[in-house]
């Protein structure tokens, strides 16, 4: 049977309701109810969104979510960071948010200074040695990839396009009168759904000059697509409308990879050799930076 207000149950002596609230005001804030106020609070893509609720989810939840935030150590954070050393990039991912939330909890007076110190820990470590094709790898890459499917993976791997922006793409953003992929929006999969929103970062809105010599056959295959609205997807799927999965796009690639015996190599992969292919005609840090939609320097020396 409950208590009559301002009873504690416990000891069955009444204690006044006002000593119960400031009680229950007092009580440590924890890492899981502040975090959750953090993300909640932030204007962030739906990607984004969906990233944080993985990371906390499976990664900063299960460690920290029942501890106050003021007594969680530096110690704590470092071993939990080590614990996560076989995956680099949910690792760096894990600990750049948990900073984050953090770096708002001193911010706002919660804590005194955040327990994260671990040098260099949003860096991400490689789990492989990046592959670069040379030119006569990509084109051979290239005449295995079906017809169907040339044209995207071209474009990611002479102009350093994602996936998602490859697939992202309308018709009015490929000018090949100018000689330029305006990259202006990306899909994205949220929840099992392919979306079309923004690219991953700000920086990933560019335009990327094609090179020269790939005019030709991109201005033949033009000629042969049907007739559509400008703002319709230039590589949609097989309704005609809808985004294409990326899973289509991996098959495609597969054969590709297999021609040239480089079963490593990913879609996303392909983004290096167009960055490396420009660095060799010349292109400084900062038109490479550009060309591959990366946010600072750092990430486009990777």
């Amino acid at each position: 049977m409950a208590g009559r207000p301002g009873t504690n149950d416990r000891r069955g002596e009444w204690e006044p309701p006002a000593r119960q609230l400031r009680e229950a005001q007092e009580a440590p804030l924890r890492l899981g109810e502040y975090a959750a106020t953090v993300v909640a609070r932030r204007r962030i893509r739906p990607g984004t969104a969906a990233l944080y609720a993985k990371l906390l989810r499976l990664t900063i939840l299960p460690a920290f979510a029942k501890r106050p935030l003021a007594e969680i150590t530096a110690a704590e954070i470092s071993t939990w960071y080590a614990g996560m050393r076989t995956t680099p990039t949910q690792q760096a991912n894990a600990y750049g948010l948990l900073k984050s939330i953090f770096k708002e909890a001193v911010e706002e007076r919660l804590v005194e200074v955040s327990p994260c110190r671990v040098k260099a820990g949003t860096q991400k470590e490689r789990a492989r040695e990046i592959e670069v094709l040379t030119v006569d790898q990509l084109n051979r890459y290239l005449a295995a990839v079906p017809e169907a499917r040339r044209v995207p993976l071209l474009l990611a791997g002479w102009c350093g396009l994602r996936s998602g922006e490859v697939r992202g793409l309308r018709v009015r953003d490929l000018d090949l009168d100018l000689g330029v992929v305006h990259v202006r929006q990306a899909v994205v999969r949220l929840k099992g759904q392919l979306l079309i929103g923004p690219p991953k970062t700000a920086a990933g809105v560019r335009s990327v000059s094609i090179p020269p010599h790939l005019l030709p056959a991109l201005r033949e295959w033009a000629s042969r697509q049907p007739m559509r609205e400008r703002e319709a997807l230039l590589f949609p799927a097989r309704d005609g409308h809808s985004p294409l999965n990326d899973s289509v796009l991996r098959v495609a690639h597969n054969k590709g990879k297999a021609a040239i015996d480089m079963p490593g190599l990913t879609v996303h992969g392909l983004r290096h050799t167009s960055a490396t292919l420009a660095a060799q005609l010349g292109a400084t840090l900062a038109e490479l930076q550009a060309r591959i939609g990366h946010s600072t320097p750092n990430m486009a020396m990777r």
